[in-house]
């Protein structure tokens, strides 16, 4: 809890307007001394702690955590909240150390001195020159970075094992961290917030309006706390809850240099190879290979749907799509060029074949490939009416508004009024009506941590701290 007594309100005030202001790139290290440092990181660093902790108790819940034996860089450390709330949640013993980045020294000083008072015997690099493999956390950046700094920060990220990433909830900051997802996508799987690893469908012209946000409630006592209530009315800022967007991402494994299977000959049957000109199994030598069948990995690592998910289907199936991105008629029988390579931005590419990767089992469905059920995140705070709810729900078809009606799904309705805390769902839908919904995970017991905020309309945060 902040000591009104001691807080440096000058240092707190003249942090916030930079901040609102969004002049922190053009203002340099804003950090000027140690009591501004202690007085941001006991109030407005704390609340962006509660992002993390929503994040963090997410990724706990689908038993996610990055790679053992990682360097934790934090980038833009500031005081260094984001990576004590890392190192909290998997331990500090799941990483090698904690490398500190800041434009200003005194920041650096202040999060280490932190870090090694949390975490006793914990290693930290000052100042730190990241090795491989190592662990990206950045957090509260994206609007304060010139574009060198953001390149810079870009080629870091582009090495990193794995990154874990928060930023306000705003609508810019929002809609500039889906372009770095977009941006990394391509070596990356893509752990949250996203159910697939298609273009961001933000920037379709009609959803300009749109953003990927979520909100995050502070913990248990707060909004009863004497303390931080004379602090929201001083600073004039709400503790309901906080909107924040949110990016995690893990490395996907190189592939090794496996013999390539046999070309197939010009005469065979079109149902005896692929759409780049390799042989798999025929209809009836699947039936009699076991569930797991490594012909129907393709040479990327990915889990293509096995022959009879597309049975039955009146259209050419998504099971039709290659992994190099174009789609063949169904009653196709002339394969393509196997020359052709279409840019790998366009990739439909599926999730990682269970390999002993740390990523949510299958039964969770989230990354699993495409089926009439579609694994959808909700963004934002859906709108629960009395006859229905209204939300915003992203999968690998796009971005939809849908409505979900108490007659199809009544207790779905009521969970959705009380946010919860982990919006991933199956959805059966026309793009504008739900037929079916169903959680892909259960929400903790009431009065954990991560209990769901109250069902207050509040708008997104305008604060960037």
């Amino acid at each position: 809890m902040p000591d009104l007594a001691t807080l440096d309100w000058d240092a707190l005030d003249r942090l916030r307007a930079v901040f609102l202001a969004r002049e922190a790139a053009a203002s340099g290290p804003y950090w000027q001394n140690h009591s501004a440092l202690a007085a941001y990181d006991a109030t407005y660093a704390e609340r962006i702690g509660w992002k993390w902790d929503a994040l963090l108790a997410e990724l706990r819940l689908r038993a996610w955590m990055p790679p053992a034996g990682t360097t934790l860089v934090d980038f833009g450390c500031g005081s260094g909240v984001a990576g004590r709330r890392v190192l909290a949640a998997f331990g500090p013993s799941r990483f090698t150390g904690l490398a500190l980045l800041d434009h200003s020294p005194e920041a650096i000083a202040f999060a280490a001195g932190r870090a090694r008072e949390t975490f006793p015997g914990l290693r930290v690099q000052v100042p730190p020159e990241p090795t491989e493999p190592f662990t990206l956390v950045v957090s509260h950046v994206l609007n304060e970075l010139a574009p060198d700094a953001r390149a810079e920060l870009m080629a870091l990220a582009a090495r990193a094992a794995a990154v874990l990433w928060v930023e306000p909830g705003t609508h810019a900051d929002g809609r500039a961290l889906a372009a770095v997802r977009d941006e990394l996508r391509a070596a990356h799987h893509i752990v949250a917030p996203c159910t697939h690893r298609e273009n961001c469908p933000l920037f379709a012209e009609a959803n300009a309006r749109d953003w990927c946000h979520f909100f995050a409630a502070p913990p248990p006592g707060v909004q009863n706390s004497p303390d931080w209530v004379r602090f929201s009315h001083r600073a004039g800022v709400d503790l309901r809850s906080q909107a924040y967007a949110c990016l995690v991402l893990q490395r996907l494994p190189a592939q090794p240099h496996a013999p390539l299977p046999t070309p197939v000959p010009q005469d065979a049957a079109p149902e005896e190879c692929n759409q780049i000109g390799y042989t798999l199994p025929t209809a009836s030598s699947a039936s009699q290979t076991p569930p797991a069948q490594s012909a129907l990995r393709n040479q990327t690592g990915y889990t293509t749907p096995a022959a009879s998910s597309a049975a039955g289907s009146g259209t050419p199936s998504s099971a039709l799509r290659n992994q190099i991105g174009y789609t063949l008629p169904a009653s196709s029988s002339t394969p393509p060029d196997p020359t052709y390579t279409p840019p790998a931005a366009a990739a439909p590419l599926l999730s990682p074949a269970a390999s002993g990767s740390p990523l949510p089992a299958p039964s969770s469905r989230l990354h699993a490939p495409p089926s009439p059920l579609q694994p959808a995140r909700v963004l934002g705070r859906p709108e629960v009416f009395k006859p229905y709810a209204r939300f915003l729900a992203c999968d690998a078809s796009g971005l939809h508004w849908l409505e979900l009606t108490k007659r199809t799904d009544p207790v779905l309705v009521k969970r959705l009024a009380k946010d919860p805390p982990l919006p991933l769902y199956d959805l059966t839908h026309d793009g504008r009506k739900v037929s079916a919904a169903t959680p892909l995970f259960d929400p903790p017991a009431p009065g954990s941590t991560s209990d769901p905020a109250s069902g207050d309309e509040i708008a997104p945060d305008r604060d960037d701290l």
